[in-house]
């Protein structure tokens, strides 16, 4: 085909570009002469070859290159490196202002504008709820400070030691640093309220000090004092009964009122043969005999549960219950932190005074006190009421920080699962209460899961107190170590007797003295009881020991082992061997104990030493000498 044919071919469709022709020169080349590569070099350099002579317009369809075609005699094309496919570049600000204030575009501006916040919204509502709603793992529950620590109980006239002119409560206000390094949270002292002299449960004033220990004024200094050491001061005294020469008994003997009904009275049951008045029922003193005392000037007949000296108060009277109230606001008002009541149970007795029922006891007979099953004098109903009233109270006057601590076999709710808790410590559990003197380790393994699954939720153990033998009495010296190892670790507030972390025996007075058994050559010996003691209370401050699981097993019959582990923190273990045998344990075979244990302390009588270095014992061949004990710190092993 020609040249000048092509041109009227195209002629005839210029009215459609769509269908470009493709031409070729003479030469067969397409542009005139310009091959493919060359038009896709112009393309790419958007360069444009002039033209000299009018032209037509041709696209190439393989490479969308626009060129021109001239009318010259040799018929050749000029080629136009220009791309026919437009780029889009954005409208022009002019053409913007256009759309700008048309009212269809500002409706869809914004509703656009609404409904990106409206989504905004929603996403954040969302990832809120999730927050919220997601299941967490639930915070370890905070521990009250008498979890944290010790409390420790001193009997006030033997734990002092005054010198000259200086008083009792002085020289105990000196003796507090001793219990901040021992880390007591809580001291409670025996009973310090004014008796009668003859008895410390005769009291003759609620609310006032006796003579012997110092002034009202000390006592107030010693509880600021105290109270700067964060060191909680606990009054003790028996509320179930006064003494018989206390201000009440004496105006209720006379039936002034509104004392006349202060003490429980009943008038004769009838008279007898030889024309003495006969008790009111059959109910019988906890110290033999009757509990009713005939008074002639009243005519009737006074309740007293203990000694014929202690009338037992009337509960059952508001008044009463009211005076009581006043009296535990009078001490916390000074500073005290709260109560260890005594004798609790007996608070309340049968209004009808009906008779005591025989519980069957063998070889108990009717004037006894074991004769009877007691259902009309000990732990009436209301007891528990009235103890819940008490320390609704206590917390309510310290900022629920105060504590009520009762003393006795109270049956009452002491877990925060109830719908009224009563007291914050029963001490109606001893750890040694029915422990047999040699004990094994099953003994006591028996005795600990009692406690641990009583339902209490954090249950007090005590190993002894002022109403018992200590420690080393009841077990010998050897035992203590062992005995305040387990202590000291268990999920419980232990109640340490004043002492006993030094190992005393007997009803002595505490020991200030630099002797053998003193506190001063005990802190620095290289290993005393007191050392395995201060050792034993800074493992109990940290996380596991408030917050571990609690393991116990017995190994070979013969040695008890005790560990609590809490994840991500160090375990402790404590074996203990109340046999008076040598034995050697492997201790890898409880659970998550590693190769390798750290000794943290041992017994006094305990030998064994480090053969690794750095303190560190293997676990599967541990050795226990007779009534030793030890306890390891350890990295928990985790189970592939």
């Amino acid at each position: 085909m020609s040249v000048d044919g092509e041109s009227e071919s195209m002629n005839k469709s210029s009215s459609n570009l769509a269908q470009p022709e493709e031409f070729s020169d003479n030469n067969g080349s397409p542009c005139g002469g310009t091959s493919r590569e060359q038009i896709n070099e112009m393309i790419n350099s958007d360069s444009k070859a002039p033209l000299k002579t009018p032209s037509k317009e041709v696209v190439d369809t393989d490479t969308q290159v626009k060129f021109m075609i001239n009318d010259s005699a040799k018929g050749r094309g000029k080629c136009i490196a220009e791309n026919v496919i437009p780029s889009f570049s954005g409208l022009s600000k002019e053409e913007l202002l256009k759309y700008a204030n048309d009212p269809f575009w500002i409706r869809m501006r914004m509703l656009l504008f609404v409904f990106f916040w409206m989504v905004w919204l929603a996403m954040f509502v969302g990832a809120i709820s999730i927050i919220v709603m997601a299941p967490k793992c639930e915070a370890p529950k905070k521990p009250v400070w008498y979890q944290q620590g010790p409390l420790y109980e001193v009997d006030v006239a033997q734990f002092v030691d005054v010198q000259g002119s200086e008083t009792v409560m002085e020289d105990l206000k000196s003796k507090l640093d001793y219990l901040s390094d021992l880390k007591v949270k809580g001291v409670i002292l025996s009973p310090v309220f004014k008796t009668d002299g003859t008895k410390e449960g005769n009291v003759v004033d609620f609310k006032s000090l006796d003579d012997k220990y110092g002034s009202l004024e000390t006592f107030k200094e010693l509880l600021k004092t105290a109270t700067e050491r964060d060191i909680n001061v606990i009054l003790s005294f028996t509320p179930n009964h006064s003494s018989n020469k206390h201000v009440w008994f004496n105006k209720s003997i006379a039936g002034e009122l509104p004392y006349s009904n202060y003490y429980v009275w009943a008038p004769p049951s009838g008279i007898a043969s030889n024309g003495s008045k006969l008790p009111p029922n059959n109910w019988l003193s906890v110290t033999g005999g009757s509990a009713w005392e005939w008074v002639e000037k009243r005519q009737e007949f006074y309740l007293h549960q203990f000694g014929i000296d202690q009338p037992d108060l009337n509960f059952h009277n508001p008044d009463v219950l009211e005076e009581f109230n006043e009296i535990l606001l009078y001490w916390l008002g000074m500073g005290a932190k709260g109560f260890n009541l005594d004798k609790v149970q007996y608070l309340l007795e049968d209004e009808e005074l009906q008779n005591e029922n025989p519980n069957g006891k063998p070889g108990a007979v009717h004037t006894q006190y074991e004769f009877y099953s007691h259902t009309k004098t000990h732990n009436l109903p209301g007891v528990a009421n009235i103890l819940a009233s008490w320390r609704s109270l206590i917390k309510k006057e310290t900022d629920e920080k105060g504590i009520l601590i009762v003393t006795g076999d109270v049956p009452v709710p002491t877990d925060s699962n109830s719908t009224t808790i009563s007291v914050d410590i029963s001490r109606s559990e001893k750890l040694l209460k029915n422990l047999p003197k040699n004990f094994t380790a099953n003994d006591l393994y028996n005795h600990l899961q009692h406690i641990i699954k009583s339902g209490v939720e954090w249950p007090p153990v005590q190993l002894g107190d002022r109403y018992m033998k200590r420690v080393s009495d009841m077990f010998g010296e050897e035992n203590v170590d062992g005995l305040n190892m387990i202590t000291l670790l268990l999920p419980a507030t232990p109640i340490v007797y004043f002492g006993e972390e030094l190992g005393l025996s007997g009803a002595t007075p505490f020991s200030w003295r630099d002797d053998e058994t003193g506190v001063s050559h005990q802190k620095s010996a290289q290993q005393s009881h007191y050392k395995v003691f201060e050792a034993l209370i800074n493992a109990r401050d940290t996380q596991t020991a408030l917050y571990g699981n609690t393991n116990l097993k017995v190994l070979n019959d013969t040695v008890l082992v005790l560990t609590r582990i809490n994840l991500g923190n160090p375990g402790f273990l404590v074996a203990y061997n109340p046999s008076n045998n040598n034995i050697t344990v492997d201790l890898s075979t409880i659970d998550y104990v590693p190769g390798d244990l750290m000794l943290h302390t041992k017994s006094v009588n305990n030998s064994l030493t480090p053969t690794t270095g750095h303190d560190k014992i293997k676990s599967d061949r541990v050795n226990m000498e007779p009534k030793s004990a030890v306890m390891f710190t350890f990295a928990p092993k985790i189970e592939e």
